[in-house]
């Protein structure tokens, strides 16, 4: 799912198209914003972002279009708002659906003739910014409401950008967990701690209603409860939802490791007779990915399980997650290189 994410980012990165970016709280929108422009010609520029919830309306006209002295109470000198501020880069507005009514008008003025007039002042300035807006509500929904307005998001909106929670891309989880896991030991000039198998399946199995930022915080802490520099299930017990016990997939509860059990049976031994020098379960879970050239999906689908429980059988059995890696380990382990 990411891969078509990034796929697309990559294809608008140089472009001056606007970009509305739409996930649930937590699912790294800023972060896209942040590859569009760290990866553009305009990554020399400032990058800003502002929250468009967290301010009430003057407050949040004055931070992005700037103030004169005087303009209003305790406005003791002139503002450069945060639009001209970052004249040449980009501008991300997170939350762009709490925007008043009276703020949409303003910022599609802004959009249309790309010049802005701090409060308080009759001048107009000229500016050159890419707005990447966010939301986690559906702002076509919103217009149907009469909450937002059509105009300001046919503005907003040149390419959509959708970010999928975590529960649905799973596969993700792995690369994000050893992501972390390097950005902390980085951050506090230490080697990065590894994560036991069984301690991963155990947040395989977990939803993450708050998404990547959830996940973060969740391996953050457990960092303080490592053992011998590994991360184990114990590492975790202080987040209960997660040490309540672990539950099979609801694909393989209800029966679906029975195909893999089948496909066991048939492969268990070579046409010799001679006992396999893999187990039988890794052996069909290699021979599966290898037959459908490693697509994750298409091997879960012709196993008879769950894509998240093939990925938890990859982790057992170390098979990696990269698939460039993952073709490499399966051939010398079938022997077919």
């Amino acid at each position: 799912a990411m891969l078509e994410v990034l796929s697309l980012v990559d294809r608008i990165t140089e472009t001056t198209v606007p970009v509305w970016v739409y996930g649930e709280s937590g699912t790294g929108k800023e972060m896209i914003a942040r590859a569009l422009h760290f990866n553009s010609s305009r990554a020399k520029k400032p990058f800003v972002s502002e929250n468009c919830a967290a301010l009430p309306e003057t407050l949040l006209e004055s931070e992005l279009f700037g103030h004169k002295k005087g303009a209003f109470t305790h406005a003791d000198r002139d503002k450069k708002g945060l639009l001209e501020y970052a004249n040449g880069g980009t501008v991300f507005l997170d939350e762009i659906a709490d925007m008043s009514a009276t703020m949409q008008a303003k910022l599609l003025r802004f959009l249309q003739e790309g010049e802005i007039r701090p409060l308080g002042s009759n001048e107009l300035i000229k500016v050159d910014v890419r707005v990447v807006s966010a939301s986690n509500r559906d702002l076509s929904e919103l217009i149907g409401e009469g909450k937002f307005r059509e105009d300001l998001y046919y503005r907003l909106n040149g390419v959509t950008v959708v970010l999928p929670p975590l529960r649905e891309r799973m596969e993700d989880l792995p690369i994000l967990v050893q992501h972390f896991l390097k950005k902390l030991a980085k951050d506090e000039k230490k080697e990065p701690l590894e994560i036991a198998p069984e301690a991963l399946e155990m947040l395989m199995e977990y939803p993450w209603p708050g998404n990547v930022r959830e996940l973060e915080n969740t391996i953050r802490t457990a960092c303080l409860f490592h053992q011998k520099g590994k991360l184990v299930p114990k590492s975790f017990n202080f987040k209960k939802t997660l040490s309540g016990g672990l539950t099979l997939p609801k694909a393989v509860s209800a029966g679906g490791a029975a195909p893999v059990k089948a496909m066991a049976a048939k492969h268990a031994k070579t046409p010799g007779g001679a006992a396999q020098p893999l187990s039988d379960e890794k052996r069909i879970l290699l021979e599966a990915l290898f037959e459908h050239g490693y697509h994750k999906g298409l091997a879960a689908q012709a196993l008879g399980i769950s894509r998240r429980y093939l990925y938890t059988q990859m982790m057992r059995h170390g098979v990696p997650i990269s698939r460039i890696e993952m073709k490499s380990f399966v051939e010398e382990q079938l022997g077919k290189k």
